[in-house]
């Protein structure tokens, strides 16, 4: 990960072990800090990083009383077990902070994530948790992508801290959803792990719910029925913060020249495949998922060509090798996790030298961000109705027509 060395931060409220709060890394102990208030920056994934940074900085652009208050972020990922040490999910976010050493990293780690942090557990008794760890500090303002998980790990925190300014940064790179859907989003009652950490009450526990009270998303889909105004990130914004998050990653844009190189023919354009997060999260089946790709590309590129395939964070190897044999008529090389696994649009070296085909809202982004030539947005309403699970396809038909409207729309702009 580079020379430069993090030291742990401990924070008084929830536990004293160092293992508990920390600024993760090759560490070394420090001195308890207090602050007065604080900027949080709720995130989940690695990929939320451009538009939750983007957001609070174009939202201190508009409010001067918050420039000068520092920011910290409160990483809780939904699989576990990337809170344990060293894992690859630790290394990326270190990685792409670099290039912001002024912001604190507070990361539970695997036990308390688990215990006291578990999304079996109600939304009250997180709440109590996050707000004993809070004591000593005054919430100014969080920022999160959505709430629209059914764990509601984001409902826990406002609760703890009801007086701060709540901003989405939306779904990347910027889909809202309304109060109405977030409600419906619930973790089962009767499940066995429900039952064992939570009892019988509701996830809810009665507890009057808060929304957003502003939205800054850098594409705006359609008309959005999401509570609190809606503001489009400039463009100037996303790339200043692109380029410091960039910064601090010089030996990885060696890494992806080198890989570059070594793998793909001079002149030669291949095609760069993002593969989404479809199979874990139960929008279709593995079977499907890979029949969804191989008809995508059978489709679009004669046998013999040349694809890379970038995985998604949640893509398991079992994925990427069924995926491979179904392409087996291609040339195929899957990135190395220590590249594939970084934001797409971290990766600009592969944006330029490849073709990109994407399923998902990247699309939009990189055309945004690079001006890039999106070969094709390859998900169509067709693919939807033969590869996704019925319960998801009305969501995904609307959510795909908004991408491909949003696409249309931002090529008008740079041709016209």
């Amino acid at each position: 990960m580079g020379s430069r060395s993090y030291s742990y931060q401990l924070y008084r409220g929830i536990n004293q072990s160092p293992t508990i709060w920390v600024r993760f890394g090759d560490c070394s102990l420090s001195n308890t800090i207090f602050v007065v208030k604080v900027i949080l920056l709720y995130i989940s994934f690695p990929h939320q990083l451009l538009h939750a940074l983007a957001a609070v900085k174009h939202e201190q652009l508009q409010n001067q009383d918050l420039v000068n208050i520092p920011k910290a972020i409160l990483i809780w990922c939904y699989d576990a077990a990337q809170h344990l040490p060293n894992s690859p999910f630790r290394q990326q976010f270190a990685a792409l902070l670099r290039g912001y050493p002024e912001i604190d990293v507070w990361m539970p780690n695997y036990i308390f994530r688990v215990v006291q942090l578990s999304p079996f557990r109600s939304v009250s008794t997180r709440a109590g948790v996050f707000k004993r760890w809070l004591a000593n500090r005054s919430v100014a303002l969080v920022a999160y992508s959505h709430d629209m998980s059914a764990d509601h790990t984001a409902q826990a925190l406002f609760q703890a801290c009801p007086f701060a300014w709540r901003m989405c940064f939306g779904d990347p790179p910027g889909f809202l959803y309304s109060n109405q859907e977030i409600q419906r989003t619930t973790l089962p009652n009767n499940s066995f792990f429900r039952r064992l950490m939570g009892g019988a009450k509701p996830l809810d526990d009665g507890t009057h719910w808060l929304y957003a009270n502003s939205n800054r998303i850098p594409i705006v889909f359609g008309t959005p029925t999401t509570s609190g105004l809606v503001t489009q990130i400039p463009i100037t914004v996303l790339l200043e913060t692109l380029e410091l998050l960039r910064s601090g990653l010089v030996e990885l844009q060696y890494l992806c020249r080198r890989w570059l190189e070594e793998n793909t023919c001079p002149f030669e354009r291949p095609c760069l495949l993002l593969l989404s997060n479809l199979t874990e999260t139960g929008i279709t089946t593995r079977e499907s998922e890979v029949d969804l790709y191989r008809s995508i590309v059978r489709s679009s590129l004669p046998a013999g060509s040349h694809i890379l395939i970038k995985p998604h964070p949640g893509t398991s190897n079992r994925m990427l090798g069924l995926i491979k044999l179904a392409l087996r008529d291609y040339r195929i090389s899957i990135l190395p996790s220590h590249i594939g696994f970084a934001p797409v649009e971290i990766l600009a070296e592969f944006v330029d030298a490849c073709r990109i085909y994407s399923i998902s809202s990247a699309s939009v982004l990189l055309i945004k961000l690079f001006n890039s030539n999106i070969e094709t947005h390859c998900l169509t309403n067709d693919l939807i109705k033969a590869y996704f699970k019925p319960q998801w396809q009305d969501y995904f038909i609307r959510a795909n027509d908004a991408i491909i409207k949003a696409i249309n729309s931002r090529q008008d702009d740079l041709y016209n």
